[in-house]
């Protein structure tokens, strides 16, 4: 097994770009708004089983309609040059 201390750990670009990026409110009713990603970002919102259940690209208003989704846990994936950011969000 190895062990990194915390000082160990160097954050590449694509992890230092995610720190910047926030979804809220979230908890998450009708909708979530994202902070710190471009507008036509692509998008995957998928469900605890894998299932993708909605997708998209990131308007202008940088909102995504999670109404119709089951309440339950999420996890939404955005590519952003060519590279996978993943986040959790849960809908109540």
């Amino acid at each position: 097994n190895i062990l990194y201390n915390q000082s160990d750990v160097v954050l590449t670009t694509n992890e230092e770009a995610a720190k910047n990026i926030a979804l809220y409110p979230n908890p998450a009713s009708d909708y979530i708004l994202v902070r710190g990603i471009r507008v036509d970002a692509r998008f995957d919102i998928i469900d605890i089983i894998g299932r993708i259940v909605k997708s998209g690209i990131l308007s202008n208003t940088k909102r995504i309609d999670v109404k119709n989704l089951a309440t339950g846990s999420y996890n939404i994936n955005f590519l952003i040059n060519n590279k996978t950011q993943n986040f959790k969000f849960i809908k109540r």
